[in-house]
């Protein structure tokens, strides 16, 4: 159990068929030398390099079993920088072959080549001035907006250099630099000396030293009430106007109402505050234009931009493809929705196994929290789809998950043994609710907006300016009823106790839309 006295370097490595059993190397159990081997371990300071996720190093032809005798041992100021590989077998031998490798101390990271914009470094001025000389040869159409797209490509080219370091360490700084050289002639003569190892360690104090200076302060002590003021700024809009007064309501008059906010044209002040919040250093968009970009454009460039989006809004075109859109499908969106709630349908089906599995209350919970929150995130727009059966779809395998019935099973029996809405229900009950929110609330922001039919009310109606409608072949997503929470509450729940009947289905749940459940 003795080092041989040959052994007098502080760094060792060990490698050898021990033949012993232990948990700690993927045994089922351990043995008199398992232990033996671990308490030898313990006394000489090595540390055992094992990776379960590696394959054996042994393949035994009686038992038909893999085991792990062969074993890696090295020091313990070298094992976080060891790694070991267990190479293809050999023929004729019931053994595989094991690599080691030591790095180095500090290891440059590597990624792949792309040429990126370096705008520490970028002429802004000289980029504004020829996109200020060549705007004004492009008319300012929906349809020459390719052409601005690369205007502004090539004097960012011009302008703005580029490059890639394909291999980089972070937080190495002057001082540190020379010293990773030394490091790397000193690992070149031995990598395991005493002076390569003392330089290592100082290298990497010192990189780990800058690393913390530009790393963010972390919060020490976190309490119930810290926590809590977060979550409340992290809420809370600091860009929206708070209401004043009491009475935020106004009459409609016989008087002619002003253009509507969503439908006036944009000014210069608009365009310049928009590009004023983009924030620096995201990755550009369908255009391949940064947010440095855009905010550096000179005043004729604004001009142009400012005219071709009003003439966007006054035509009704799309800004890439410069045509209007003939349909409003939702297809795309409801085909990635039904494939989001799939996969959350498979994390239920992991709950509720054979041999084990949560409580009906706990699937039910899980199932509402995963599932029905993601097929229905803003139903209020879709609703009206005549494509909404690809997410009922998913839906049903959910009910058939949380109460264990089969396909046979009839749809609107899934969701009355679940004690859940229909999706149809519940999506009604949302985009209800939604549309008082937009009549009621004034911080909303189409408030104001929608005129409902409203001739035979004989008390004063809110003041709604009608917003022309941008695909008039659609049905609107939200209807006109009047109905206070209470009222849809009973509406719907009379709706569903009707079908339920209609189709023979026995009605259990009592709860909807809205409402947990």
């Amino acid at each position: 159990t003795e080092l041989p006295e040959r052994c007098n370097r502080r760094f060792h490595i060990s490698i050898s068929d021990f033949n012993a059993h232990s948990t700690s190397w993927g045994y089922e159990n351990n043995n008199q030398d398992g232990d033996e081997v671990e308490t030898w371990l313990e006394s000489k300071h090595l540390t055992l390099i094992h990776n379960a996720k590696l394959p054996k190093s042994f393949h035994s032809a009686r038992w038909k079993r893999g085991y792990n005798p062969d074993l890696v041992c090295v020091s313990s100021d070298i094992a976080s920088r060891t790694e070991k590989e267990v190479l293809e077998p050999i023929p004729h031998t019931q053994h595989r072959p094991i690599a080691i490798t030591v790095r180095s101390a500090l290891q440059a990271t590597t990624v792949p080549f792309r040429r990126r914009f370096n705008l520490r470094k970028a002429d802004w001025l000289s980029f504004q001035q020829e996109i200020e000389h060549s705007i004004s040869n492009i008319p300012p159409f929906p349809n020459n907006y390719s052409n601005f797209t690369d205007l502004v490509k090539r004097s960012a080219r011009r302008h703005i250099p580029r490059g890639c370091q394909t291999q980089y360490i972070p937080g190495l700084s002057e001082t540190s630099s020379d010293l990773l050289k030394a490091y790397y002639e000193e690992y070149n003569k031995d990598p395991f000396s005493s002076t390569t190892m003392e330089l290592g360690e100082t290298l990497i104090s010192e990189v780990g030293e800058e690393r913390r200076k530009t790393t963010p302060p972390i919060i020490t002590t976190v309490t119930a009430n810290s926590v809590a003021s977060q979550l409340v700024a992290n809420g809370r809009n600091q860009h929206r106007r708070q209401p004043t007064g009491e009475h935020h309501r106004t009459v409609v008059s016989d008087q002619p109402q002003p253009a509507s906010p969503l439908t006036k044209p944009f000014d210069i002040e608009e365009l310049e505050t928009a590009m004023g919040k983009l924030k620096p250093g995201k990755a550009a968009g369908f255009d391949d234009i940064l947010a440095e970009m855009i905010q550096h454009l000179g005043p004729n460039a604004k001009t142009w931009l400012l005219e071709m989006l009003n003439t966007c809004m006054a035509q009704k075109t799309s800004l890439l493809s410069g045509e209007r859109p003939k349909t409003l499908s939702f297809k795309k969106h409801l085909e990635n929705t039904k494939a989001k709630v799939n996969t959350r349908n498979n994390i239920l089906r992991k709950l509720v196994n054979s041999k084990w599995g949560a409580d009906p209350p706990t699937i039910r919970a899980t199932a509402m929290a995963l599932c029905f929150s993601t097929a229905e995130y803003a139903c209020s727009s879709w609703c009206r789809s005549r494509h909404t059966k690809l997410v009922d779809t998913a839906l049903n395998d959910t009910c058939r998950i949380i109460t264990g019935c089969v396909k046979t099973t009839p749809v609107p029996c899934l969701y009355a043994l679940a004690g859940i809405s229909p999706p149809h229900i519940r999506r009604l009950g949302i985009a209800q609710d939604e549309r008082r929110t937009q009549e009621t609330d004034i911080r909303h922001p189409l408030h104001g907006t929608y005129h409902p039919h409203a001739g035979s009310d004989p008390e004063p109606v809110l003041c709604r300016q009608s917003c022309p409608s941008r695909q008039p072949n659609k049905q609107q997503g939200l209807t006109s009823g009047k109905m206070n929470g209470k009222e849809m509450t009973h509406e719907l729940l009379n709706g569903w106790k009707e079908e339920s009947h209609q189709r023979k289905a026995s009605l259990v749940a009592t709860t909807l839309a809205g409402q947990p459940g």
